[in-house]
């Protein structure tokens, strides 16, 4: 597995865990084209149908490159710095609205293929961005930018943006089942503790230079 596997110029192949085993492509826009574009793989049929829909040749995923004001010294170990020197990610789409499935599937293929991102902005543009960002950082899979502290002057505004985490993802948040995790699809959390109706924030560690 390549540290940067998104700079391969073949498809990125990922597959859903047991029982479904659906598997993709993440597939570039265009030839030597920072975005992209899941298609999923009809050929074969190896596993239980998903009941949802995690992919949409409406949604493209683009890389974007760093700006000026997210090149903070690495001594900066604040809670802002960090998530300013974070990868930034968009997903953007023009009229019918993501879902959080479909994003999931992202986050999903994102993480699986990369082992040294802890986090990463995700940028969302389209109708409904702002709904999608209060569903993601709900889910607990994501939470709100950090604002800048006193006397640091904030970042030019990106539009819809939230900061989404590698550890509550795999602990099973945003799973397009709900409150059932993937990982754990004949598992009845009903039956094991109470619903909630509300969520907690989630908390990402800060590491002493």
């Amino acid at each position: 597995m390549s540290s940067e596997p998104f700079q391969q110029k073949s498809p990125i192949k990922i597959r859903l865990p047991l029982p479904y085993l659906t598997t993709y492509f993440l597939e570039r826009t265009a030839e030597n084209a920072q975005s992209f574009r899941l298609r999923k793989d009809d050929s074969v049929q190896q596993g239980k149908p998903f009941p949802q829909t995690l992919h949409s040749d409406a949604l493209v995923f683009s890389k974007i490159p760093p700006a000026e004001s997210d090149k903070i010294p690495d001594s900066d170990n604040r809670e802002y710095a960090r998530a300013r020197r974070s990868p930034v990610w968009a997903l953007r789409w023009e009229k019918q609205q993501a879902t959080l499935a479909q994003t999931w599937m992202f986050l999903y293929t994102f993480f699986t293929h990369t082992f040294d991102v802890e986090q990463f902005r995700l940028r969302l543009e389209g109708p409904g961005a702002d709904e999608m960002a209060k569903a993601l950082v709900l889910s607990m899979v994501a939470i709100d930018m950090p604002k800048a502290p006193e006397g640091v002057q904030p970042a030019p505004d990106a539009g819809v943006e939230v900061l989404v985490l590698r550890s509550t993802f795999w602990q099973g948040c945003a799973s397009p089942l709900g409150q059932q995790p993937i990982w754990l699809p004949t598992w009845n959390s009903a039956n094991v503790v109470p619903h909630l109706e509300y969520v907690m924030t989630p908390t990402s560690e800060s590491t002493l230079l």
